[in-house]
């Protein structure tokens, strides 16, 4: 279950474990949060394409490792709070949630479809927009939204990328 935050101003970086995983031809840096407070939930603050490759993973997150179990297979979904700043789009939490809770592993849908499930009047390039700010790649599954013809449209990891995560999620899924 992914469920979205707000982070407390008061939490800084320094707070945040930081993790590199290989990701096909680069790799993905996770900031997890892990409040030695104990105040908070830990969960993931950022997740970041880099291009910057690794030979191998630097898990010390609990985030890291469902990332990790994602790439590897041996998980379809990640349980997490995904932690934002204070003015961070409504509208994009939204249109997240709404993809986490739609459109399973394997599946896709395009921007118009994903307007649509909002039952509120939004383009499909408004869409487009929150994709394009999504903090949390593959937590927040934007690599499965398409255009209404089924073109891969934009990808902030690469169009290459987002075409190997699909083609991984549909040959895990037969």
């Amino acid at each position: 279950m992914i469920v979205f935050r707000p982070l407390p101003p008061e939490i800084k970086a320094e707070h945040c474990r930081v993790d590199l995983l290989p990701f096909f031809g680069g790799a993905i840096r996770i900031e997890w949060l892990e409040n030695p407070s104990g105040k908070l939930s830990e969960g993931l603050v950022q997740a970041r394409f880099i291009a910057r490759t690794t030979k191998g993973a630097i898990v010390k997150s609990a985030g890291a490792s469902q990332f990790l179990s994602f790439l590897e297979g041996r998980t379809q979904a990640m349980d997490m709070v995904l932690y934002h700043s204070e003015d961070f789009s409504p509208f994009f939490l939204e249109v997240y949630q709404v993809l986490v809770d739609e459109v399973p592993y394997g599946e896709t849908i395009s921007y118009s479809a994903l307007a649509a499930k909002m039952r509120r009047r939004c383009s499909p390039r408004a869409i487009g927009l929150a994709m394009s700010k999504n903090l949390w790649p593959l937590a927040v599954p934007c690599h499965r939204v398409l255009t209404k013809t089924g073109q891969l449209g934009g990808y902030q990891g690469g169009i290459e990328n987002k075409r190997a995560l699909l083609d991984m999620e549909r040959l895990r899924m037969a």
